[in-house]
Parts: structure tokens; sequence; C-alpha cells
């Protein structure tokens, strides 16, 4: 694939260089190369590709391959979610939640991970249902919150499926079902998520809807 993917890039295939890039970012048939992978990101993105500036602003985020730059990243984001890419939506939805490289706004927060949720992306759906269970830039609302953690839990997103186990054991925004919530943490735990892990073990040291078991606890 490697190959191919140089010959297109060279090319001036923006998607070929965009996928160049990735491949050098996680070090897929080359060695990783972070500022090569930057290199590439930016050729694909000065010519537009949406997911290719939500990949480079999300270096310049980390500051890989390149000088870290927060404003820069956010700018990046903001074309690729003008693009609609769900990356992009994603990207910018956190910068903006947490102030980074933009003024907070918990508002704009929503609205992009809603658009980003909407296209099915399980991060963007889990923070969404994070937004509505603590009223954060939308009004509170459980019902919604589970809805979301579900979306994402069902697309094995580890930090949902512990959520969703919350809401459960909680009895929050759909009926109390402490089997249910012991299900989801232990599919969280599995895949190694430390919330899901601290939950089960919760309720392996309490007895709740398990046998006490200080052991497995630990």
């Amino acid at each position: 694939a490697l190959a191919w993917y140089r010959k297109a890039a060279e090319g001036g295939l923006a998607i070929a260089q965009n996928n160049l890039g990735r491949m050098y970012q996680f070090g897929w048939g080359v060695a990783k190369d972070n500022t090569q992978a930057a290199e590439w990101y930016r050729k694909a993105a000065d010519q537009g590709d949406a997911r290719a500036q939500s990949n480079i602003g999300t270096m310049y985020e980390l500051g890989e391959g390149v000088t870290q730059d927060s404003p820069t990243a956010a700018q990046w984001y903001v074309k690729s979610a003008d693009q609609k890419d769900a990356y992009g939506q994603y990207n910018l939805a956190r910068l903006y939640e947490e102030g980074i490289g933009v003024e907070p706004s918990k508002e704009k927060a929503a609205e992009l991970y809603q658009l980003a949720a909407e296209q099915g992306l399980d991060d963007a759906q889990n923070n969404l249902g994070r937004l509505y269970q603590f009223g954060s830039g939308v009004p509170k609302d459980d019902v919604k919150a589970a809805e979301w953690y579900r979306k994402a839990a069902d697309q094995n997103n580890s930090r949902a499926q512990s959520n969703l186990g919350a809401m459960y054991e909680q009895g929050a925004g759909l009926a109390k079902n402490i089997p249910d919530a012991i299900k989801w943490y232990r599919a969280s735990a599995e895949q190694g998520d430390a919330y899901g892990e601290y939950n089960l073990a919760r309720m392996y040291e309490q007895g709740e809807g398990v046998t006490k078991d200080y052991a497995e606890a630990a």
C-alpha cells in the first residue's frame, strides 16, 4: 500500500497524501515519522481535503511533527468542520469545551458534538451524552444522556460503556438495573478503561449485584 500511496501522493492526489501521512504518523509499513506525516497532511489539507485538515490540526494541537500551536490547530479544525467532517467537528468541539486555542464555549461544543454524533462518531456521542448528563452547554437531560451513551457503547466505546453502566446503576435516564450496570462496567473494564475497572471493582467490593469478592475487587 505504501508504494502506491506514495506514487499517487507524489502525483498530487489529496486523499493519497492524507493516507500516506497516516502511514507515517502511525508507522504503518514505514518508520514512524511525524515530520513526514505533517508534511503530507499539509499538502492534502492545502488542497481542501477535510480529513487531512483535521489531521494536520491534530498535529498542531499535539506538537507532533510541527511546533505546537493551538490557535493554528483550531483554524484547521474549523476548515474541516465547515466541510462537515465528523472528526473536524469533534476536534473543534473539544477545543471549545476546554477553551484551547479558542474562547471557551460549552454551547458551541455541544452543537459540534451533536453534528459529529449524528454522523455516528462514537467519541462525539459519548461526549454529547456527558454534556446532557451534567447540563453543560445544553439543558440537563438524563434520558438524552443515556441514549447517546448507548449509541457510543453499542460501538464498543469503552468510556461510554462505563458511563452507561453508571446510568443503569443510578437509574438516571432509564430504569435502574444493577445487572445491566455490571454488564456495561465489565465490557468497559475488559477493554482496559480505568473508569470501567474502578466501577466494576466497586461493585465486587460492595457485593452490589455480584457476590462480594475482595480478591476480584483488588
